[in-house]
């Protein structure tokens, strides 16, 4: 089974040339990548060569990946947005997924719950070879395992990317994939006018409004780097975002450290699953919540995701978060994925 599953997948173009592969030369020609540095494109007269990492993948074109092992939210964005929904064949950690229509059909057995990645249903995932699992560098997949099946495994690492642009260009890793190269650059060259018609209207201002970032979890603060996203949304937005001392994209620190920044800031950034009620909060709730008082914050930039979508809705949208940004920090309260709790 093991051989000719691999004939199989062969014959689909789609045979991964291992972690060890050097990468095809940018000679060879290279794919418009204009924002993403976690994939490379190359195309040839017949084929396309896609690298992530050290791992090469090489697609005939014209052919198709038919059918998708998924295990994230995000994932699942890029292939809705391609039209390629009917082609999921199974999920990881089911309970995630939010979606109704994908929901109804993992309630009706169309597609298969592979279980937790650490330790899936493999007799599953082997009844359809010509499958891709589509995981992420944090995915604990056995992969000695996954290689003995000839289970084909593409980590998916928009996360890891430093602006929303970038995260968004992910989708033509999918236009591989799907056979839809065309169609994911029109969708991705859409998404890139819009959000830079609303970058324009920010005006370059000397006295941008200072934003800080962060959450709180399991005694930690989780705060965004000076090289994420986040900052680079904020910037774009207009504002300054003060974290500037790291280059990573996520930073652990304690409370002191956390509110050292926040005591400077007149703008919080906060994502969190809370379920905040309140309308309005005083520096002095802040104060005795928190055990700072925040001589200059103006309001909390809040996101509920209890009941926001916000990673699979924010990922396709950026030019939306953008403009919830803009208006947040110019106290302008017509917002999508955020609210306004002022602070007094």
């Amino acid at each position: 089974m093991k051989l000719s599953l691999f004939y199989l997948l062969a014959f689909f173009g789609l045979v991964s040339c291992g972690s060890k592969t050097t990468p095809v030369e940018a000679s060879a020609g290279t794919g418009d990548v204009f924002y993403a540095s976690g994939f490379k494109i190359y195309e040839f007269d017949s084929t396309y060569s896609l690298t992530i990492g050290n791992d090469r993948f090489d697609f005939t074109k014209g052919e198709k990946s038919p059918k998708y092992f998924i295990s994230s939210t995000t994932q699942l964005q890029f292939i809705k947005a391609l039209n390629e929904l009917d082609n999921i064949v199974g999920v990881f950690d089911a309970g995630y997924f939010k979606d109704s229509l994908l929901n109804k059909k993992i309630s009706e057995g169309k597609i298969i719950n592979c279980k937790h990645s650490s330790n899936p249903d493999w007799e599953s995932l082997i009844k359809f070879p010509d499958a891709t699992v589509y995981g992420s560098s944090h995915f604990d997949m056995n992969k000695s395992m996954a290689k003995k099946l000839n289970i084909r495994l593409i980590q998916i690492n928009e996360y890891e990317e430093v602006s929303p642009l970038a995260k968004a260009e992910w989708i033509k890793v999918f236009g591989l994939i799907s056979g839809k190269v065309h169609l994911a650059d029109s969708i991705f060259k859409t998404i890139e006018q819009k959000y830079l018609n609303v970058k324009a209207i920010v005006s370059d201002s000397v006295s941008a409004p200072k934003v800080m970032a962060g959450e709180y979890y399991d005694g930690i603060w989780t705060v965004p780097g000076a090289r994420s996203y986040v900052a680079t949304l904020i910037k774009d937005a207009g504002g300054d975002y003060i974290v500037k001392e790291s280059t990573k994209p996520v930073l652990m620190m304690d409370k002191e450290a956390f509110f050292s920044y926040l005591r400077k800031a007149h703008f919080w950034r906060k994502v969190s699953p809370e379920n905040w009620q309140i309308q309005k909060i005083t520096k002095d709730e802040i104060n005795s919540t928190f055990g700072v008082y925040p001589e200059k914050l103006k309001s909390i930039i809040y996101c509920d995701l209890s009941k926001v979508n916000y990673f699979e809705s924010s990922l396709l949208n950026p030019d939306i978060e953008l403009k919830d940004m803009i208006n947040s920090i110019h106290s302008v309260d017509s917002l999508k994925f955020y609210k306004i709790i002022p602070v007094e």
